[in-house]
């Protein structure tokens, strides 16, 4: 059993990668240029952001959230998670990682 879970994570984690070279070139493309209104509009409010300095500011974002439920009733879910550095309120970097929980 822990076999299968184990190949349907990595079946979930191949199919979130897919596409994921347009999306770093996106996201490339807004540093130092997009603010913080730019991601609220996309995403929303974040949820969760922390003041790093008085000009660098951490926000995340978990994008793509779906639970699941093994046959045996096991319980997990997967997501992406996006984090993003603002300096004086622009994008300075990025990073985006498939979670499963």
């Amino acid at each position: 059993m822990k076999a299968r879970i184990t190949i349907w994570l990595a079946v979930l984690l191949l199919c979130g990668c897919a596409g994921g070279s347009r999306y770093t070139e996106e996201m490339n493309a807004l540093i130092g240029n997009a603010d913080k209104k730019t991601f609220v509009d996309k995403y929303g409010p974040p949820d969760k952001q922390a003041v790093v300095d008085g000009a660098t500011e951490a926000w995340e974002y978990h994008l793509n959230e779906q639970r699941y439920t093994s046959p045996t009733g096991y319980r997990f879910s997967t997501y992406d998670r996006l984090r993003l550095m603002f300096k004086d309120g622009k994008l300075q970097s990025w990073s985006r990682e498939s979670v499963t929980d």
